[in-house]
């Protein structure tokens, strides 16, 4: 890996040489991620490069069904809340009032 020498100018202005922008492949218009690590160093990373592994990456399989994993997350969910409300016990009425107050309070909000 090549190394390139990147100073800081007057008022925290940086100049990125043009053998960096043609080795990087960028150039006008581009933009970028900088990442700093626990030391200090700084990665810069090109964010259209980035977006489009991004997007990439969550292509879709053959055997991908969004609207079938949507159901089943959405009957998951709702046996879950079946599963709370069946199995809700009193064990102080005065809590029970408490919290009732409190969530009819913040649905009048």
């Amino acid at each position: 890996m090549k190394g390139y020498v990147i100073s800081i100018k007057e008022k925290g202005r940086t100049l990125l040489p043009a053998a960096l922008q043609r080795a990087a492949n960028f150039g006008p218009g581009d933009t970028f991620i900088a990442q700093v690590n626990d030391e200090g160093d700084i990665l810069l990373v090109n964010r259209r490069r980035t977006l489009e592994r991004m997007w990439a990456s969550m292509e879709p399989s053959d055997d991908f069904d969004a609207v079938a994993d949507l159901k089943k997350a959405q009957v998951a969910g709702d046996v879950a809340r079946r599963q709370r409300l069946e199995s809700f016990e009193v064990v102080d009425e005065e809590e029970l009032e408490a919290r009732t107050t409190a969530l009819l309070t913040r649905i009048r909000k």
